[in-house]
């Protein structure tokens, strides 16, 4: 289980990568998919299992407190995103779009950040 969450590091580094350098890639996406059922379940699914598993590995990390502290962060944060509703998610993530936009890259670099960290605290 530990390896799903390595992996996750990974896509997140890579996420930031791409957001780095080809912000239009990533916000194109979102554009594109942010009113799909589909695109809201995930966000959710993926923030509530990565932060299970943050919380139930935590033990065995570098970190233990503050991978903790991440996980039950993230299992918030799903249950923020599945009260908010579709339509209101939608709008949300395009009222973030819009005030982050000049930070785009700065973004990225945190997430290509927060991946590594989170590879490192487990390898």
């Amino acid at each position: 289980m530990e390896l799903i969450i390595i992996l996750f590091g990974i896509v997140i580094a890579g996420s930031g990568l791409v957001l780095t350098f080809r912000p239009s890639f990533v916000t194109g996406f979102i554009d594109k998919y942010l009113g799909n059922p589909w695109l809201y379940a995930f966000a959710i699914a993926v923030r509530l299992v990565v932060g299970l598993l943050l919380v139930q590995f935590a033990a065995q990390s570098r970190f233990p407190l503050v991978i903790t502290i991440l996980g039950w962060v993230m299992i918030a944060a799903a249950v923020f995103l599945a009260a908010l509703g579709l339509k209101r998610f939608t709008r949300f993530i395009r009222w973030i779009i819009d005030k982050v936009k000049p930070w785009v890259r700065a973004g990225g670099l945190f997430a290509l950040v927060f991946g590594a960290f989170l590879v490192y605290a487990f390898v």
